[in-house]
């Protein structure tokens, strides 16, 4: 459609050129060299206008989370069903705040986490689980509601709700310009 638009432009003037008696030129401009800018991607963006010192390299190793805001240091995970929700799996971690202000770490589970589960023909997405007062990790997942301050170091619970128990849960880990940089698969027991 964008091919046709470009084409019908010129044509246009040069139906009009012709009428009047003359013919001008009209310039089209090229759109691998000017316009291409304006198209990058976020990633490509902070890539090219943000100085490689305000980078922070979020990492994946041994069962670490790095990122700017702390550490997630994964200790198990749970498959359970919990009443009037989708089968859950509760991932447990403790997390460390390595900045100089408070953190919440639910904003960072939504930053650097990306749950799906791949099935035989489609890969889906998961959702979060909301615990009440009277669920068995409710102390840990309240930890990620409220901000943890400099330097504690808090145990932590998040439950991710899947769309049925014949998959896998498969958390992605991702960096702070959407890449993945590692994945961590919670069989289901």
């Amino acid at each position: 459609m964008r091919l046709n638009k470009l084409l019908i432009v010129p044509l246009f003037f040069l139906v009009s050129a012709c009428e009047s008696g003359s013919v001008e030129s009209v310039d089209i401009p090229d759109k691998s060299s000017s316009e291409s800018s304006s198209e990058l991607t976020q990633a490509e963006w902070i890539e090219q206008n943000v100085p490689e010192s305000e980078f922070f390299t979020v990492t994946y190793e041994n069962d670490i989370l790095t990122t700017e805001y702390g550490t997630f240091e994964f200790k198990e995970s749970k498959y359970v069903e919990v009443a009037d929700s989708s089968p859950t799996v509760i991932v447990r971690f403790d997390y460390k705040n390595t900045t100089d202000e408070n953190q919440n770490i639910e904003s960072v589970i939504w930053n650097h986490f990306d749950g799906k589960q791949v099935f035989e023909n489609t890969t889906e997405p998961t959702g979060y689980l909301i615990m009440y007062e009277e669920d068995p990790y409710y102390d840990e997942y309240y930890n990620t509601q409220v901000e943890v301050n400099p330097g504690a170091t808090v145990p932590a619970a998040y439950g991710i709700t899947l769309n049925d128990s014949s998959a896998p849960l498969t958390l992605d880990f991702i960096d702070e310009l959407g890449d993945v940089i590692g994945s961590k698969e919670f069989l289901l027991k």
